[in-house]
């Protein structure tokens, strides 16, 4: 029992490990742009190794596919959200809706 105990708590640690590199991947990209993020950069901004770093992705490109993939779904869940929150409403009302979620992209 205590293995798997273990087993979780290396599972979370490996999982906190990875959303704090994607974050830090996240905030150098708008910081620095993509071309001059670094995995060296990237590992000093999070506080891991290189070894951390690759033990959860298998190179840059694959972080930042991760990092595209996670803003591309947030994306898709406001405007699920918002298209839900405008059923009843008339085209010109929806267009509007639309138009100012699009200006809000980041």
């Amino acid at each position: 029992m205590s293995g798997e105990t273990t087993t979780k708590s290396r599972r979370q640690s490996q999982a906190e490990t990875r959303a704090k590199l994607i974050k830090s991947a996240e905030r150098l990209m708008i910081a620095h742009s993509i071309p001059a993020l670094s995995v060296r950069q990237l590992c000093a901004d999070a506080g891991f190794t290189q070894g951390a770093f690759y033990s959860n992705f298998e190179s840059k490109e694959l972080l930042l596919l991760e990092v595209m993939e996670g803003h591309l779904a947030e994306q898709r869940d406001r405007l699920e959200d918002l298209a839900a929150s405008i059923p009843e409403a008339d085209i010109d009302q929806a267009m509007q809706t639309l138009a100012a979620w699009l200006a809000d992209i980041p």
